[in-house]
């Protein structure tokens, strides 16, 4: 299948959306001067749900297209991508995150209250439900951020089988089980006390099959591509499209995220590969997993050595943000190169790279 244009960039984008969402909730938790009083601070969970639909539509993409070339899908080469994909990072933050909280935090004498057993962390994160156990208890940020990655992984172990079940009519398949899952949204937003929003994968998967069957001709009107890069923009920018019921925010996000992504990627007016940021989103999974960890030792630092007294508070806020991003950056980088790749490689078999936007 051919690459796609665009979304490694998008990728980065998201993830420093990311970033500059917790640092200021960061800052403020450890006692320093944070600024966060514009729009874009606010955009951490919006930038989650459009990896959500980025990961559906590419997933799909991907799945569809080996089943129309080979007429069956091996999945067992699936799992084994996605194992090696995302199981290394996510167990090692799973073991940072537990010395961390659970042996230098103590060792440190600061107080820090657990209020789980080691036990039942284990059983959970082990069986990629950490959206679950943060909900029910009080982890630290390192480990937090995982919710998404469990929520993720329940989508790749499932949606394969849904595939093949319904492959003959997938598209209405697909278009029945989005119908369901919004509707009990809509009905029982209780059913997502979890952040389980597998309503966002579905319709990127819908998307991709769609585009890929040249059924979404509608995308290819420059009027209406502007009123999309325009939502996009309005979402990421400014509060207009936050509504006071959570479920609407949902629906309006469900719809931009993933038109957003057919624009960029089938009818783009815009190439964002230019700015030559292609690399910065194929590691966007290290800055996203390893953001935490930088952060709150880089915070600690500063309050420890009381840095904010030789600082203007302005500058202060704007050297933790360029200096986060950047060390974040440089991890990220020399975990890819040195510790990712390692199992990487092992794909390169079945998912030559360049083939297709890696995933």
């Amino acid at each position: 299948m051919k690459q796609l244009p665009n979304l490694y960039v998008l990728r980065f984008f998201l993830a420093l959306m990311v970033i500059l969402y917790h640092l200021p909730n960061t800052s403020q938790n450890i006692g320093l001067n944070y600024f966060d009083n514009l729009p874009i601070f606010h955009k951490g969970g919006v930038a989650v749900f459009y990896f959500f639909s980025l990961s559906g539509f590419l997933i799909t993409r991907n799945l569809y297209g080996e089943h129309q070339k080979n007429g069956h899908i091996k999945l067992k080469k699936f799992f084994k991508r996605r194992m090696l994909k995302l199981w290394p990072v996510y167990y090692l933050i799973l073991i940072i995150g537990i010395f961390i909280y659970q042996v230098l935090i103590p060792a440190m004498g600061v107080q820090y209250e657990i209020d789980y057993s080691l036990k039942k962390l284990l059983l959970y994160y082990f069986f990629f439900l950490p959206n679950v156990f943060n909900e029910l208890n009080k982890v630290g940020g390192i480990l937090n951020i995982t919710w998404s990655i469990g929520v993720e992984e329940q989508f790749y172990l499932l949606f394969p089988f849904v595939f093949l079940i319904f492959r003959k009519n997938i598209v209405t398949a697909l278009s029945i089980l989005l119908i369901l899952l919004v509707t009990v949204f809509i009905i029982v937003p209780e059913f997502y006390v979890y952040q389980n929003f597998y309503f966002y994968f579905i319709l990127g998967g819908l998307c991709a099959i769609l585009a890929e069957q040249g059924k979404l001709t509608l995308f290819k009107n420059r009027g209406f591509q502007l009123l999309i890069y325009m939502a996009f923009l309005a979402t990421f920018f400014t509060d207009i499209l936050v509504f006071k019921d959570q479920r609407w925010t949902h629906v309006s996000q469900l719809l931009i995220s993933n038109s957003l992504i057919v624009a960029l990627a089938y009818f783009p007016c815009v190439y964002l590969d230019k700015l030559k940021l292609n690399y910065l989103g194929e590691i966007s999974y290290g800055i996203y997993m390893y953001h935490m960890i930088v952060m709150t030792f880089y915070l600690y630092a500063i309050k420890t050595f009381q840095l904010e007294l030789y600082f203007n508070s302005a500058l202060l806020i704007l050297l933790n943000n360029l200096i986060v991003i950047g060390i974040t950056i440089f991890i990220s980088h020399l975990s890819y190169t040195y510790f990712e790749t390692l199992f990487l490689k092992k794909t390169t078999t079945t998912q030559p790279l360049g083939s297709t936007y890696k995933i």
